[in-house]
């Protein structure tokens, strides 16, 4: 089984594809995981839906997601305080708009967690920050220590995550962390990230990538 991992896509749907595109000129993708912060608040939210939707892709929701869909505009435009929160609260109505009544259920029926089963017997956990805490980051500079935490009692052995905008492989004993970095707001300039996992019976190989825009 080839995943393509990807995260904090925001709304970015030709960055998206131009990921895709660039995993698949590697070979076949099986599947498309992502993790989290799929729509807000980039250009390009109904067109991301569209794209997460055909390739039947298995996601896990984000801060931003939940807040698409437990916020009302209401409460977002009374917690506005500034003109970056007020900003923010426009871009919401805007993000809910363009993906209507249908994207916005299915967004819902996301859950914070996945866990698949791998060719080799392990789990993958699929998830935003962290199993112990969705909202919690797992950042490149945490001891393994301090990942060990984060990754709680959880029975998976490859974590999949996003968040930072930072990509980053950590080995944590026999458990590795994947962070897939960013599709719409990646923290280099001008590229896209994503990672290859390829599942076999053998194990898994990870294979991160980087796509100029």
């Amino acid at each position: 089984m080839r995943y393509l991992c990807v995260g904090d896509v925001h709304g970015h749907a030709s960055s998206l594809s131009a990921v895709i595109a660039a995993a698949e000129r590697k070979g076949s993708v099986d599947a498309l995981l992502v993790a989290g912060d799929l729509f807000f608040a980039g250009p390009e939210p109904l067109q991301t839906y569209r794209i997460l939707c055909s390739r039947r892709s298995i996601c896990v929701r984000g801060l931003t997601d939940r807040a698409l869909v437990e916020l009302t505009s209401e409460q977002l435009h009374r917690l506005a305080n500034n003109e970056h929160t007020m900003q923010q609260a426009i871009e919401f109505d805007r993000v809910r708009k363009s993906l209507g009544e249908l994207g916005l259920q299915w967004l819902k029926n996301q859950k914070n967690i996945e866990h698949l089963a791998l060719e080799d017997g392990r789990l993958l956990a699929l998830v935003h920050g962290s199993p112990l805490d969705p909202s919690e980051p797992i950042t490149h500079d945490l001891s393994a220590d301090e990942v060990a935490v984060l990754l709680a009692d959880d029975p998976a052995s490859v974590f999949v995550c996003a968040m930072t905008h930072v990509p980053f492989v950590h080995e944590v004993g026999e458990r590795s962390v994947v962070n897939v970095g960013s599709v719409g707001e990646s923290a280099t300039k001008n590229a896209a990230h994503g990672t290859i996992i390829d599942s076999t019976v053998a194990g898994v190989v990870i294979d991160p990538i980087e796509v100029a825009l």
